[in-house]
């Protein structure tokens, strides 16, 4: 990964786990902006869902608030389509709904 705060830029290992916090001193710096090298995915460890742990293509942006941290992942709307609709909309779930 490439994480990117402010003027700063570090790279990652491959499946290295990173974690931040609201009080990271890259968010000094305003936001923190990470991206997959070679069109790879980004995992969220800290977040469950019923498909399990998500990954994510693009750029994941970080931004503090006084609840935490806000994630906002910034794709191409085609990749936000193939990636991300279906594990909002599993193929188990009503054809009607599916469909809208």
């Amino acid at each position: 990964m490439v994480i990117v705060s402010g003027e700063e830029s570090r790279e990652t290992e491959p499946g290295q786990a990173v974690t931040f916090a609201p009080d990271d001193p890259g968010f000094q710096n305003g936001n923190i902006r990470i991206t997959a090298r070679d069109g790879g995915e980004i995992t969220l460890n800290s977040i469950k869902r019923n498909c399990g742990t998500p990954s994510y293509a693009g750029t994941l942006e970080l931004r503090t608030t006084a609840e935490g941290i806000v994630i906002i992942n910034e794709l191409p709307l085609e990749t936000y389509l193939c990636k991300v609709v279906p594990s909002e909309m599993p193929a188990s779930y009503p054809l009607e709904a599916l469909k809208a």
